[in-house]
């Protein structure tokens, strides 16, 4: 097995790409994606122009949140690649409300947007997406809030999970894909219309892997705890927006209220009583992490990885300047999670922890932004390099100099992907199975 991934040089956003295969060069390979957004256009369109030639088709797509700066791009990438299945956080219609209130103050709303952010079903059931997997977040659960369920698994329980998933199945050629615990549908999709929306518990996770019987890559998400505290917010906007006791807030209902000035004014003013209130620095903007990388952490594996200009041909291996190792070749993404609070941070850690010896690259919440940030993320004991990707300049003092001095400071390697091309970080790393060959992928 070998594996590939990708961090496009696109500015103040996030683009990140993976591919998992085998050294048979007809096997299938599965492709994910994690975010496709940019405040930076031209350079995010050159990188799905070079991400098309790559692959005609996406097994998976994350979705951190849906911020424009993460979620731009996926009109154009849906329009060059088919999806088989998009995976979006689970969030509170108050707290989605609140973003996009903010979104509208900011200037980056769009009906797109909200139907999106509403209605994700029927937004990629219409660029020709199969499914929509919602992904609940630690202790969440849509209908009651009650759940008390975190995906807390150590190596063993993933592995034994595995094997009992696998039980009776012979070797296969092909790479095998196992979403566990299954999903439960929510509603049919209809094709063309509307992508089958699924609801996935905490835990959630995917197993990748050439023979069921032999568990070697994960793909583990992770949704931050919703925020409390938002009850008046949310009986204030359904007074503003005429909504009956069980009538549910569509896309259409929201995007007219926001066309009509009275509406808009008046859910501005729900939005500053909340920040007034405190609200917005007390509780989380929710954001899907993501971990891929291997599963068991007695396997060997070959890494390199280096800047790369991924928009120039051809593409050649050069030597790589962040070294070849043989080591832990996990990778994090942690959106726009706000790591910088304690509650955020410990259920995030609480996900990851049993991943700790296979962490070695992270790539940092919220461009790198100090209040996103605590040093304990560099806790992970075998994590070698951190990566921002934000725009350089940036207009948000993205990343922050204390943020890159205190990473610096634990030894750690430090990328800042912007929009210059030579900024791109590709990495590389093959499984070894009794064997001492070089690198191939």
């Amino acid at each position: 097995m070998w594996a590939k991934r990708y961090q496009f040089p696109i500015g103040q956003g996030c683009f990140h790409a993976g591919v998992i295969g085998l050294a048979d060069s007809e096997s299938k390979k599965i492709h994910y994606i994690y975010d496709c957004g940019s405040k930076k256009q031209r350079t995010l369109q050159k990188a799905i122009d070079f991400y098309k030639t790559q692959t005609s088709f996406i097994d998976t797509l994350f979705v951190s949140h849906f911020d424009a700066d993460h979620v731009s791009g996926f009109d154009r990438l849906l329009a060059v690649v088919e999806v088989g299945t998009v995976y979006v956080p689970y969030v509170d219609q108050s707290v989605l409300v609140l973003d996009l209130i903010e979104a509208e103050i900011n200037g980056t709303l769009s009906a797109s947007l909200i139907e999106a952010s509403i209605e994700p079903e029927s937004w990629f059931g219409r660029r020709g997406v199969q499914r929509v997997v919602i992904i609940q977040g630690s202790g969440d659960s849509p209908s009651d809030g009650s759940s008390d369920s975190t995906p807390n698994d150590s190596p063993d329980d993933l592995t034994e999970d595995i094997h009992q998933l696998s039980t009776n199945r012979g070797a296969r050629e092909n790479l095998t894909v196992i979403e566990t615990p299954t999903p439960s549908q929510i509603q049919p999709g209809v094709t063309g219309e509307r992508s089958e929306l699924l609801l996935a518990e905490p835990g959630f996770r995917i197993k990748i892997s050439a023979n069921p019987m032999i568990p070697d890559w994960l793909l583990l998400p992770h949704v931050d705890p919703a925020p409390k505290g938002l009850s008046a917010f949310s009986s204030a906007i359904r007074t503003v927006l005429g909504l009956q006791t069980c009538q549910c807030l569509t896309s259409a209902i929201l995007a007219e209220a926001l066309r009509d000035r009275k509406k808009r004014e008046a859910l501005r003013a729900c939005y500053d009583q909340v920040i007034a209130g405190g609200a917005r620095h007390h509780h989380n903007r929710i954001s899907m992490s993501l971990y891929s990388g291997p599963i068991k952490p007695k396997q060997t594996w070959r890494y390199w990885g280096k800047n790369y200009p991924f928009f120039c041909f051809p593409l050649e291996l050069k030597p790589p300047p962040f070294g070849e190792k043989t080591d832990s070749v996990g990778w994090l993404g942690a959106g726009d999670a706000e790591l910088g609070m304690k509650k955020v941070r410990e259920s995030w850690q609480d996900t990851y922890q049993s991943l700790d010896n296979q962490i070695s690259t992270l790539l940092l919440p919220h461009h790198g932004s100090h209040l996103n940030f605590h040093e304990e993320l560099l806790k992970f004991s075998k994590l070698e390099l951190c990566v921002v990707s934000a725009s350089n300049p940036s207009q948000y003092s993205h990343p922050n100099g204390e943020v890159v001095a205190t990473i610096r400071g634990h030894g750690k390697k430090f990328r800042h992907v912007s929009q210059h091309i030579d900024s791109g970080v590709m990495e590389m790393m093959s499984l070894v199975r009794n064997t001492d060959s070089p690198l191939s992928v």
